[in-house]
């Protein structure tokens, strides 16, 4: 696998991985608000 390749892709998992956890932060906030 080419090096840009790998780090594009390493960049597009770690956004994922940051979408995700700001989605169930969001969960938890909303969840936790009376």
């Amino acid at each position: 696998m080419e090096k840009g390749m790998f780090c594009q892709f390493l960049t597009q998992s770690f956004v994922e991985g940051i979408s995700r956890n700001i989605l169930r932060i969001a969960v938890v906030i909303t969840s936790c608000l009376p």
